[in-house]
């Protein structure tokens, strides 16, 4: 029998030796017409944990769109746009936040988004969102499609035991640690996209790489001394370790950091 490799031997971090393939082709239906998808799969080995994304085409750049997918508004469809939207979930206790791609304003995609949020960090107790009519002017369209989607969504929310709390039309700021994100979350798009419109992949790679970089800003009090530990993240709290993508590096007292 051969010998066991070492990362089943070993106290490895999570994602530090990773298995990748790819499967499929399935069948995604676009309009009246139907496309080609494959997925890809990454699964940690010292933890047994597996990671889905899908792949528009076997190349190299839609494999590379996932592996950033993985390690982290308008939609090019073709030669046309189309409109897309964005939600973000905060964890109230950790501050971290999750961002997802919506298609259309409508309660159908909103749970179809939660579901996948429920899938990778697991089920809320219960969900805290805007009133429909807190927002104003351009935002038309999601006061409109808020307003129609609350019954809807306290109902089918409910049969899955999950709370869903309207905040007050009287009092918007309640809101505000998660408008905040917002604010945040558009910056980010703005810097890495500015007006250009990309396609739907693209859109997600950003959307997820934005999670990404406000998951690793510090929760507490950051000391000018580099020798002293780490702030604590949402990135460490989701994860149990170092934001992987900023360096960790602790300097002596010897050391010039001019």
């Amino acid at each position: 029998m051969a010998d066991l490799p070492p990362f089943s031997l070993r106290l490895f971090k999570p994602a530090f030796s990773m298995g990748v393939d790819c499967f499929g082709p399935m069948t995604d239906k676009i309009g009246r017409r139907t496309e080609k998808r494959w997925g890809v799969i990454f699964k940690c080995m010292p933890t047994c944990a597996i990671h889905l994304n899908l792949l528009e085409s076997l190349d190299t750049d839609a494999f590379l769109m996932a592996f950033r997918r993985f390690t982290s508004l308008r939609d090019k469809i073709g030669r046309r746009t189309e409109k897309r939207w964005g939600v973000i979930f905060k964890c109230m206790p950790t501050c971290a936040i999750h961002l997802n791609l919506l298609e259309s304003l409508d309660t159908d995609a909103f749970l179809m988004a939660f579901r996948r949020f429920t899938s990778l960090r697991g089920k809320p107790y219960e969900i805290l969102s805007d009133c429909g009519t807190n927002f104003k002017g351009a935002e038309a369209e999601l006061r409109t499609a808020f307003s129609s989607m609350a019954p809807d969504l306290s109902q089918q929310l409910s049969k899955q035991k999950v709370r869903f709390q309207f905040n007050s039309p009287n009092a918007p700021h309640f809101g505000g640690s998660w408008e905040r994100e917002v604010k945040s979350v558009k910056a980010g798009l703005r810097a890495a996209l500015g007006d250009q419109s990309v396609t739907e992949p693209v859109l997600r790679t950003v959307l997820a790489e934005v999670e990404g970089i406000l998951n690793s800003k510090p929760l507490g009090y950051v000391s000018s001394d580099a020798a002293d530990v780490n702030p604590i993240t949402p990135n460490m709290l989701l994860m149990g370790r170092l934001d992987p993508n900023l360096p960790q590096v602790i300097y002596t007292s010897k050391e010039s950091m001019g």
